[in-house]
């Protein structure tokens, strides 16, 4: 369900139910991106900082000494994106804004991305060049109702709900669906969640020896770009703007997903679901009757031509072609006279698939194979290798 990536629910799950109409937590999203300089103060060995906002935001005793944010990030020197939190903010107890830098090094370019010159010199006098842009990133959460398929007709059932989010023992009692400011409950709660969900693009990607995370462009039909790691030196075709949009909302969409799928869970929630199903269409069972009576006619039809077949060769009994009927059918001189012969030639395969016979009556009087030439009515030869036994 990846068109419903923006809501805080089990899509997994609710993937295989069908149509509904359902009350849920929808994850209202802005994604704004602009030209962004991106300078870096310094460079330790290989790696490049640059100063953010995080550290001034909130400052506690209870962290001690150590800043709960770092005020720079480290990059790596790699022709590949790289990505990092500059600031946030919270806007209100349920929306969250966050500012991500995303940036390519080593003559890399970004759609609409600022350019900084002359990062580095190499030993043949090029330099190296970076390309930035900072993608304002705005999520609310927001009690929506979800209509997933063709919906339920109805009143809807909430799922989850702002409540629910902060409180999932209490947050779905009957009388609260209205009630979105509990003050007995933390509004921080739903700001740090919409905060991971703002920054999924970081918080999703690999950390290599402390660095931001970095990613390499994917061309292949899922439209995200890979995860990197390694230290190849490819150079990178340019980011469009509508790519890295897409990359955020789907690192938002599986953060949520993943959250929604640990979340604790409250009081079972009972929702009406829908789903086609093939069946039998009741008016039109007579039709059943068809294939079966072609089968017992075309059956009747073979066993009238078979008996009138055998009235008119006259043929006194039928025969199966079972191994035992043939056996008995051969032991006219036809067969044993040229199968005594073909015995001799043990060294050379058989050649009694050459012989042509017919079943029919001898001169002695009984039935079995025998060379159809020199008899008086027209008859099919067939060789003796192909031969089924047909009556008896």
């Amino acid at each position: 369900m990846p068109e419903h990536r923006d809501w805080f629910i089990d899509r997994r799950i609710l993937a295989h139910r069908g149509n509904m109409t359902v009350g849920a937590v929808r994850m209202k999203q802005e994604i704004t991106c602009r030209g962004w300089k991106a300078e870096p103060t310094s460079k330790k060995d290989t790696f490049y900082v640059f100063k953010t906002k995080m550290a001034s935001h909130r400052p506690k005793k209870e962290f001690g000494k150590k800043k709960r944010h770092s005020e720079e990030v480290q990059i790596r020197g790699k022709p590949r994106l790289a990505v990092w939190v500059h600031d946030y903010d919270f806007l209100s107890p349920t929306r969250t804004h966050a500012t991500i830098i995303f940036a390519i090094l080593q003559n890399g370019t970004i759609e609409e991305g600022l350019t900084t010159n002359t990062l580095s010199v190499d030993k043949k006098g090029n330099g190296t060049n970076l390309s930035s842009i900072a993608c304002d990133v705005d999520i609310e959460f927001v009690d929506d109702i979800l209509k997933i398929g063709s919906g339920t007709p109805g009143m809807s059932f909430n799922i989850t709900s702002i409540k629910s989010l902060r409180d999932p023992t209490k947050g779905r009692d009957k009388d609260s669906d209205n009630d979105t400011q509990d003050k007995g409950l933390s509004n921080a709660t739903l700001n740090e969640l919409a905060l991971w969900f703002a920054v999924a693009p970081v918080a999703n990607g690999v950390s290599v020896d402390g660095t931001q995370p970095m990613y390499a462009y994917d061309e292949s039909s899922n439209g995200i770009p890979k995860r990197y790691t390694s230290t190849n030196s490819e150079n990178e075709p340019e980011w469009t703007i509508e790519y890295i949009k897409h990359f955020i909302r789907v690192s938002i969409g599986a953060s949520a997903l993943g959250d929604s799928t640990t979340w604790p869970d409250g009081p079972p929630v009972t929702m009406t679901s829908m789903a086609n199903t093939l069946k039998m269409d009741s008016s039109r069972y007579l039709l059943l009757i068809i294939p079966p009576l072609i089968i017992m006619s075309a059956g009747q039809i073979l066993l009238v031509w078979n008996i009138l077949l055998h009235q008119r060769l006259g043929i006194p009994s039928m025969r199966l072609s079972t191994l035992d009927e043939i056996l008995k059918s051969a032991q006219t001189e036809d067969i044993l006279r040229p199968g005594a012969f073909d015995k001799t030639e043990s060294s050379r395969p058989s050649r009694l698939n050459e012989l042509h016979v017919v079943f029919a009556r001898t001169a002695a009087g009984y039935w079995g194979l025998q060379n159809p030439e020199g008899r008086h009515h027209k008859v099919r030869h067939k060789p003796l290798g192909e031969y089924e036994m047909l009556v008896r």
